[in-house]
C-alpha cells in the first residue's frame, strides 16, 4: 500500500469541499484563525467562553470589525444583555458602530430573556434568507439572559432553573437550518462558573447545557494567563493581558489546538506581537528576518526574562523587531504585517503536517 499524505489546509477546512467552500470571518488574530481552521464560519454557531477579563467581548468586537471589512454589504447584530457596553471604547477597538444593529432602541435596547433574543434571531434569519445577504449575530452574554418562566417566579421560590437550557435546546433544534439558509454566523459569549464540590475533572462549566456543546461548530475557552505591565517615569501600570485560547471543539479543522496572544488595552489583540513571538519560539524567526538562535539560546533568553520579571516580558529580539516595525510608514507596515501573517499560516501548516497520518486506513 502506497503511503499518502492527508491534505491539511490552514485557513480553511481540514478536508475541504471545493464544491461548497466555506466563508470565514477573520478573528483579528492569525494564530486564533489557525486553531479554528480559518476563522469564524458563516452558517455556523460559535461559543466563546471565559472568566472575567479574558477578552470575550473584545473577541466579539474584533469579529464585527473584520466582518465589516470582509463583507461590505453584510449586516451585524449585537445583542448586548449585560448593560455594560461602552460604545466609545468599543469604537476605538475597531467596532464599526454605523454598521451595527443593537436593537429597536439602539444601544439602550434591553435584551432580558432568551425567548426575546431568539424571536429576534428568527426574524433576522428570515430576512437574510430572503435577501441573500451575509450576517453576523452576537449574543453577549448568554448568562445575562433569563427566561420568562424565571421572571414570573417569586424570588424565594425553589427551582432547578433549567428553563433556559431547555429552551435553548428546543430553539437550536428548530433553527439550526435557518443559519445556513440565512448565511448567518452566530457567536454566543458565555461566562464560566465554578462547579461546587468537584475535586476531580473539570472544575468550571458554562451555562447552556448540552445543546450548545452539540450544535456549536467552535467552542473556544479563553484564560487570563498574565497581566502585562509597563513602567513610565517610575509609574508602573497594567497595559494589557496575555490570553490563552483553547479550541475545545472544532468541526472545521483539528480540535484541541491552543494559542496565546497579548491583548493591549485600548488597542485589542496584538496580532503582530503574537505572530512574531510564535515564530521565535518555534525557532523560525529567520523567516521574517530575526537572527536564528539555537534551542539552548532560546531557553537562556527565557530564563533571563523570568529573572527580570517573568514570562509576561517579551523576548528581546521580539521587542527590537516590533520597535523597528513601528517606525515604518503605514503602507509599508501593512504590507510587512501581511507577510508575517502568511509566514505564520505556513509555519502552522508545516507543524500540523508533522502530526498527520502518512496513509489512509481505507484506500
Amino acid at each position: 500500500m502506497v503511503a499518502r499524505r492527508i491534505p491539511l489546509r490552514v485557513g480553511g477546512d481540514y478536508f475541504p469541499d471545493e464544491r461548497k467552500p466555506k466563508q470565514f470571518i477573520p478573528t483579528g488574530c492569525t494564530l486564533l484563525d489557525c486553531i479554528l481552521g480559518g476563522g469564524w464560519v458563516l452558517q455556523r454557531v460559535a461559543n466563546v467562553v471565559g472568566d472575567k477579563s479574558t477578552g470575550k467581548t473584545l473577541v466579539a468586537i474584533e469579529a464585527c470589525a473584520n466582518f465589516a471589512r470582509a463583507y461590505p454589504k453584510g449586516r451585524i447584530y449585537y445583542r448586548e444583555a449585560e448593560s455594560a457596553f461602552d460604545i466609545p471604547y468599543a469604537g476605538r477597538l475597531g467596532l464599526p458602530e454605523d454598521r451595527v444593529d443593537f436593537g429597536p432602541e439602539g444601544i439602550d435596547t434591553h435584551w432580558r430573556t432568551i425567548e426575546d433574543v431568539f424571536i429576534d434571531l428568527r426574524k433576522v434569519c428570515k430576512w437574510h434568507a430572503a435577501n441573500d445577504a451575509e450576517g453576523l449575530y452576537i449574543i453577549d452574554s448568554l448568562d445575562a439572559l433569563t427566561s420568562k418562566a424565571a421572571l414570573a417566579r417569586d424570588p424565594g421560590e425553589g427551582s432547578y432553573a433549567l428553563e433556559k437550557q431547555k429552551i435553548l435546546g428546543q430553539l437550536f433544534e428548530q433553527m439550526i437550518g435557518d443559519f445556513k439558509r440565512g448565511n448567518l454566523c452566530l457567536i454566543i459569549v458565555s461566562q464560566v462558573r465554578d462547579k461546587i464540590g468537584y475535586v476531580i475533572g473539570e472544575k468550571q462549566r458554562r451555562s447552556g447545557g448540552k445543546s450548545l456543546d452539540f450544535y456549536a461548530t467552535h467552542i473556544v475557552w479563553l484564560s487570563h494567563i498574565k497581566t502585562l505591565t509597563q513602567t513610565i517615569r517610575g509609574e508602573k501600570r497594567a497595559t494589557g493581558i496575555r490570553v490563552l485560547a483553547h479550541c475545545r471543539k472544532n468541526k472545521v479543522s483539528v480540535p484541541f489546538r491552543k494559542c496565546m496572544f497579548p491583548v493591549r488595552f485600548g488597542y485589542g489583540i496584538d496580532d503582530i506581537q503574537a505572530s512574531v513571538e510564535f515564530l521565535v519560539e518555534q525557532g523560525l524567526g529567520d523567516r521574517i528576518g530575526i537572527a536564528k538562535r539555537s534551542k539552548a539560546e532560546r531557553a537562556g533568553e527565557k530564563l533571563k526574562r523570568k529573572g527580570d520579571g517573568g514570562d509576561a516580558r517579551p523576548d528581546s529580539a521580539v521587542v527590537k523587531f516590533i520597535q523597528e516595525m513601528e517606525g515604518l510608514p503605514n503602507a509599508e507596515y501593512a504590507k510587512r504585517a501581511e507577510q508575517i501573517r502568511q509566514v505564520v499560516v505556513k509555519a502552522w501548516a508545516d507543524i500540523e503536517h508533522q502530526f498527520e497520518p502518512v496513509r489512509r486506513k481505507y484506500t
